[in-house]
């Protein structure tokens, strides 16, 4: 199975140390291994199962979420509470983060949160639900998906 495989680039050491703390923290997984050279200090993850989605975003979202370009999206339970404690490990590490629920009026209420770091210079973090949380309701109530077609020029 072919993979895309996502790096994301932080701008000082201490807002990366930061962002893999907040990801440790609540409920994604912690780095396995380190390869730091002359060119970047590298923290590894374990290869998982994931999915990719790549967006354009429209005015209202960049209006709440800040000009972004990349989301690390977290699977936990509780969307809400882990966007608030997210934003709360940020902030007692002293960067500036706030976190941001229901921006997205297309899903249920509660199913996104949003964390807003400035610092990350474009990347948002955003905590979605795990695969059980998505019972036959919220599945109806979601968007709906059709066969991608690519667009006309």
């Amino acid at each position: 199975m072919l993979r895309i495989n996502a790096i994301f680039v932080c701008p000082t050491l201490a807002l990366r140390n930061a962002l893999i703390k907040v990801i440790s923290e609540t409920g994604g997984p912690t780095p396995v291994l380190r390869s730091d050279t002359v060119s970047a200090q590298r923290a590894h993850y374990l290869p998982v199962e994931s999915s990719t989605i790549i967006n354009h975003p429209e005015p209202m979202m960049v209006s709440a979420l800040g000009q972004h370009c990349a989301c690390i999206a977290i699977e936990t339970a509780d969307r809400w509470a882990a966007a608030e404690k997210a934003a709360a490990i940020f902030r007692s590490e002293g960067i500036e983060a706030s976190a941001r629920h229901d921006i997205q009026p297309e899903f249920p209420k509660g199913l996104l949160s949003f964390v807003v770091v400035p610092a990350l210079e474009g990347i948002t973090l955003m905590y979605w639900p795990r695969p059980e949380d998505l019972t036959p309701d919220v599945i109806a109530a979601l968007p709906s998906r059709i066969p991608w077609e690519r667009p006309s020029a």
